[in-house]
């Protein structure tokens, strides 16, 4: 009878803390997970500055294909991976399998096509790319380049004509 007495406040506090470990809530998950851990897949967050930053990087973009150029390359031998292999566009738009743009979508760069309305220069196309920022990028065009939206060889000359013309969400920029 001794050894069930001793025994009784042990059972009684094994049960305690099992039922209030089954009833405690899991925590919430975090927003960042650690790496290698199982979680989503991770998405796209596109920054409020989006368009500005875009738009810095097609400069940097410009500016660098410009001064490979310079050096004795020809726009022919321009391509993602000889743009990524020589350093010619921002770090952060490479990835594993080629370019992305700052919205997500793939990126492609090379020699523009004799119609592109400047001779001898290159392209930057963003495919994939929201309407909303789409309108933003395509109309009013940027310094450094001949902005199409949509399908190729279509300029917007006005915020309307530019939201018709990015339902394809490509944006061609053709550098000048």
């Amino acid at each position: 009878m001794k050894r069930a007495t001793y025994l009784l406040p042990g059972l009684v506090l094994a049960i305690t803390i099992l039922a209030t470990s089954c009833t405690q809530e899991a925590p919430p998950p975090t927003a960042q997970s650690q790496p290698g851990a199982p979680g989503p897949a991770p998405t796209t967050v596109i920054p409020a500055d989006s368009v500005p930053l875009t738009k810095e990087q097609l400069k940097t973009i410009a500016t660098n294909v410009k001064r490979w150029k310079a050096a004795g390359h020809s726009y022919s031998e321009l391509n993602k991976k000889r743009a990524i292999d020589d350093g010619l566009v921002p770090k952060e738009m490479i990835r594993e399998n080629g370019l992305v743009h700052l919205f997500g979508g793939p990126a492609d760069i090379g020699a523009a096509p004799a119609n592109a309305g400047v001779p001898d220069t290159f392209y930057v196309l963003f495919s994939g790319v929201p309407n909303d920022l789409c309108v933003k990028l395509a109309f009013p065009a940027t310094d450094n380049f001949l902005v199409y939206a949509g399908n190729f060889l279509k300029t917007a000359t006005s915020e309307e004509q530019a939201k018709s013309l990015c339902t394809t969400g490509n944006l061609w920029f053709i550098a000048k």
